[in-house]
C-alpha cells in the first residue's frame, strides 16, 4: 500500500473514505427498514380488536415480533461493528503509510476514543449514536417480552361461531320479526278495544244518573 505515486495517493485516500461512508449509509438505511418493520408491527398489535386474526393470535404475534426485534438489535451491534472497525482501520493504516502528506484524522480520532474510563467509553458510544441505535430494539424487546406475558396468563377467548346467512334463516328470521310484530299490533288492538269499553261504559252511568241528579 506504501509504493503508490504520490500523484494518487489524495485520489485513494478520498475513495477509501467514500467507501466506508457509502457502507455506513446503507446501513443505516437497513437499520430505518427494520425500525419501520418492527415498530408496524408492534403498532398493529396493540391496536388489534380482540375479535381479529392478531388479536386472536397475539401470544404468537409476540414471539415473531421478539424474535424481529432480536434480530434488529444483533443486526444493530454486528453490522456497525464490522463496517466501521474495518474501514476505519484500513483508513488509519493508510494515513500511517503517508504521515508526512496526510492528515491523521482517523488515527487521532482512535487515540482520543481509546482513552481508559468508563465515561470515556461511555461518551464514545454516545458520539456514535451506538447507545441511541440499541436503545430503540431492546425497548421493543422489552414490550414484546411484557405483551407475550400478558397473552400467555390472560389469552383471549375463542371467537364466537358466527351464524351463515342463507336465505331459509334470513327468511326464518323475518317470519320471526312478523310474528313478533303481529303480537304487537294485536296486544295493541285489544287495549284500544279496552279502552273503547270503559268510554262506553262511562257514558253509560252517565245516561243513567243523568235524571236523578236533575231531581
Amino acid at each position: 500500500m506504501c509504493t503508490e505515486r504520490p500523484i494518487s495517493r489524495e485520489h485513494q485516500y478520498t475513495g477509501l473514505i467514500n467507501v466506508r461512508n457509502a457502507e455506513l449509509a446503507a446501513y443505516w438505511t437497513r437499520y430505518n427498514i427494520q425500525a419501520v418493520l418492527n415498530l408496524g408491527l408492534l403498532v398493529a398489535a396493540v391496536s388489534a380488536k380482540p375479535d381479529s386474526f392478531i388479536g386472536q393470535y397475539i401470544f404468537y404475534a409476540s414471539i415473531v415480533g421478539f424474535c424481529l426485534a432480536l434480530i434488529w438489535l444483533f443486526m444493530t451491534i454486528w453490522s456497525k461493528r464490522l463496517i466501521a472497525k474495518r474501514w476505519d482501520k484500513y483508513i488509519r493504516r493508510y494515513e500511517r503509510c503517508y504521515s508526512e502528506e496526510l492528515f491523521p484524522l482517523f488515527t487521532l480520532v482512535e487515540a482520543k476514543e481509546n482513552k481508559k474510563g468508563f465515561c470515556n467509553k461511555l461518551k464514545k458510544h454516545w458520539n456514535n449514536l451506538n447507545i441511541l441505535a440499541r436503545a430503540v430494539p431492546l425497548i421493543l424487546i422489552v414490550l414484546w417480552l411484557i405483551l407475550g406475558i400478558n397473552a400467555f396468563m390472560f389469552p383471549p377467548s375463542p371467537l364466537k361461531s358466527q351464524e351463515v346467512i342463507t336465505p331459509e334463516s334470513e327468511m326464518k328470521r323475518l317470519s320471526i320479526t312478523n310474528d313478533k310484530l303481529s303480537s304487537e299490533i294485536e296486544r295493541l288492538k285489544n287495549e284500544v278495544s279496552d279502552i273503547r269499553k270503559q268510554i262506553r261504559n262511562k257514558d253509560t252511568d252517565k245516561k243513567r244518573t243523568g235524571p236523578n241528579t236533575r231531581k
